[in-house]
């Protein structure tokens, strides 16, 4: 029916094509082409965040923003505390493994009005003030491995139930209903009215090493750049790779945005919608083909072309993004894990490595020339902030 309505559509040649009053992305077609200059669609900050002996690079950075605070943790921790500017307030730590304490950091969120921050580790979900302060201890529930955490409410966080794609060696059954509420005070799950009968996993390869007769190590090959939940403040965009619609889930309200096409389980492999980045107006995403590269797990990302959906006027286009402050360089914004306590915002992390050398080159101009000055090779990354207009 989806196939015959889809033929019988007009539509400009970008245009999303409609069913049931819904876009329709048509993944096997061919979009127009089109170059965005950043600079264009937006409000530009360029923040480094400054090198200290206690706050060395971060390799895993996981930023949440505000209009006062950058925070950042590493996944071994520890949190470290930026102000707006990029100037490193402090660090708190709180590894280990007691009661109050964490062992390595899976999920971290926060939450800028009440001033704490939540930390999961495989185990439990630890809640601190910002001051470091141990507040409670939230219990995590057997068959839950908490992804894509971040604040929702002032009573709720919001999470993806991922346990299918890491732990789930037993083949113990699948979470059908895998997007949840969690209660800031008692942890207790409310689950979304989302139901998934069929999830593919971007855990592309697992196996089991039996080292002795007691001991096994296991092994991942994940293609752990794709996420099927993302954040624009609070409104949180659901695209299940196992499910053909995209949603919005905002102010408690489950609404479909668009369908793919052809449906997620019609090919072998899968090809997914991977989103990028989502604000009020743009939603960026690639078509990914969900095939096992042994050489490069990630390749199928890679080499899919980025799509950007124009929501104020329903076209689609595969597009190329750069900053012509640094023009030879087209830059890869993905706001995985990524939160900032206001809309509309994503985040671009600059090596100061790449900065250094191509300032040294001259390919670079404006503000982002300015910073890179000041660099080091081996400084803290420089942030770049665009605020979508």
């Amino acid at each position: 029916l989806l196939a015959s309505m889809l033929l019988s559509c007009g539509g400009g040649k970008g245009e999303a094509q409609k069913e049931g009053g819904l876009p329709v992305f048509d993944i096997s077609k061919e979009y127009p082409e089109k170059t965005i200059d950043l600079q264009e669609i937006a409000e530009v900050e360029y923040i480094p965040l400054e090198t200290t002996e206690k706050s060395v690079a971060m390799i895993h950075a996981n930023p949440h923003i505000s209009e006062k605070y950058i925070i950042n943790c590493d996944l071994g921790g520890p949190v470290h505390f930026y102000n707006r500017q990029g100037k490193h307030l402090y660090a708190l730590h709180a590894n280990g493994q007691g009661p109050q304490e964490y062992y390595g950091i899976v999920a971290f969120t926060v939450d800028f009005p009440k001033e704490e921050f939540y930390i999961y580790d495989l185990r439990k979900l630890q809640v601190y003030s910002f001051a470091g302060e141990w507040k409670r201890t939230l219990k995590v529930p057997e068959g839950m491995r908490y992804e894509n955490l971040f604040n929702h409410d002032e009573h709720h966080l919001i999470c993806e139930n991922a346990f299918h794609d890491w732990w789930n060696f037993e083949n113990l059954p699948i979470d059908k209903t895998p997007y949840y509420l969690i209660n800031k005070e008692t942890g207790t799950l409310t689950p979304l009215p989302i139901i998934v009968e069929n999830r593919i996993s971007k855990t592309m390869e697992k196996r089991i090493e039996h080292i002795d007769a007691q001991r096994a190590r296991r092994h991942f090959e994940q293609m752990s750049v794709i996420t099927p939940l993302m954040a624009n403040n609070k409104d949180f965009l659901i695209a299940d790779f196992g499910l053909d619609t995209l949603y919005s889930y905002k102010d408690d309200v489950l609404t479909p945005l668009a369908v793919q096409y052809p449906p997620v389980h019609s090919s072998t492999p899968p090809v997914v919608i991977a989103p990028r980045f989502y604000t009020d107006k743009y939603l960026f995403f690639k078509p990914v083909e969900m095939k096992f590269v042994k050489e490069d797990v990630q390749l199928p990302y890679t080499l899919a072309p980025t799509l950007m959906w124009d929501r104020t006027n329903n076209e689609i286009y595969n597009v190329k993004l750069y900053d012509s402050e640094y023009s030879e360089i087209y830059f890869k914004p993905r706001n995985k894990e990524t939160y900032f306590e206001q809309s509309n915002y994503i985040l671009i992390r600059l090596k100061s490595s790449w900065l250094c050398e191509a300032y040294e080159a001259g390919k670079l101009k404006g503000k982002l020339r300015a910073v890179a000055s000041r660099l080091k090779d081996d400084d803290n990354d420089v942030f770049a902030i665009y605020k979508i207009k």
